[in-house]
């Protein structure tokens, strides 16, 4: 017997499955009609299964191509999914573990090793959500190192205009004090070779950020 509160499709699999001329599972008995409804639905754990890989697989190409907000929430939902999934499993392994060990007396020997079968399915499964918990975090992991390295990017590149527009900004502060003994203010062309004197600094240094590969 068994029991759901909604349509349970692995028993109307086994039971269409007998009704079209399959009558092993009501003549070996109760214990290889359990085993049938349990195979079968361990079986539709690897449809579910290949759905979360098919999201995995997706993250890891995002990552990739491109990064952005959106993919540490799509990694969360898929953990999220890989945890639920992996708390589904460890009972049923422990459950059907039980019946290959010959603990339930109603289980006879020879129905035993079909158990064993399933049971080594239901242990592959798991196997399998850990290798793609591992794959998310290596995902995860990725992304963390992109985010770095453009955060890297974007300060190397705001120390060097920061750099560049310091000395440009002194010179410029020193030449607007309102001293009144300033002999470069009276000048013909110090104004124009104050504006030179700063394109010169500034190109100079672009150069020298250049050499050093920091722009």
């Amino acid at each position: 017997m068994t029991l759901s509160r909604a349509p349970s499709r692995p028993t109307d699999t086994v039971w269409r499955a007998v009704a079209n001329g399959d009558s092993r599972p009501l003549v070996r008995g109760p214990d290889f009609l359990a085993y049938r409804v349990i195979d079968t639905i361990v079986d539709g754990y690897y449809e579910v299964l290949d759905a979360i890989e098919a999201d995995v697989e997706r993250v890891e190409e995002r990552v990739v191509a491109a990064p952005d907000a959106g993919t540490i929430e799509m990694m969360n939902e898929v953990r999220r999914d890989l945890l639920s999934f992996r708390r589904a499993l460890w009972p049923a392994r422990a459950a059907i573990g039980a019946l290959v060990r010959g603990d339930s007396p109603h289980v006879r020997e020879a129905t035993e090793r079909h158990y064993r079968g399933v049971y080594e399915h239901v242990a592959h499964l798991v196997d399998l959500v850990e290798t793609y918990r591992d794959l998310v975090r290596g995902a995860r992991d990725t992304y963390q190192n992109t985010l770095s390295q453009s955060t890297n990017d974007v300060m190397k590149t705001l120390t060097v205009v920061a750099a560049i527009v310091l000395p440009l900004t002194l010179v410029a502060g020193v030449y607007g004090m309102n001293f009144r003994v300033m002999p470069e203010l009276g000048g013909t062309y110090g104004y124009p070779a104050v504006l030179v004197g700063i394109a010169l600094l500034a190109t100079l240094l672009v150069v020298y950020f250049e050499r050093r590969d920091y722009v």
